[in-house]
């Protein structure tokens, strides 16, 4: 299977998103939708899951509503220390932006609370 970039990920998993909402989806189902939909880059690498439960999470904040389950995924990755995996696999604006994301879904989460 061909490694994707986080941008990659972010443009594939926002347009599921997305069309899901156009379809009539709420939230929760458009996030379930996708989850599903990349079900096989999920389980291609926890870099791959880091991504795409990253990309959910803040499609969610956008829409005021982010799955419990996704966040705690999220957190769970991030105390597994899979952003020091990242070395390598991404550089640059990438990685900015997934530093940024990161601190976004943090706090969304701290708020959430």
């Amino acid at each position: 299977m061909e490694i994707w970039s986080y941008s990659e990920t972010n443009e594939y998993v926002s347009e599921n998103f997305t069309q899901s909402l156009a379809l009539g989806l709420n939230v929760i189902e458009a996030t379930e939708r996708a989850l599903y939909e990349f079900d096989t880059v999920i389980n291609e690498s926890e870099i791959d899951r880091f991504f795409v439960y990253l990309t959910l999470a803040k499609a969610g904040i956008e829409q005021n509503q982010v799955r419990a389950d996704v966040v705690s995924e999220i957190v769970t990755m991030l105390t597994n220390g899979v952003l020091g995996k990242l070395e390598g696999r991404i550089t640059g604006e990438d990685l900015e932006v997934v530093m940024k994301d990161v601190e976004r879904v943090n706090k969304y989460g701290r708020e959430a609370i």
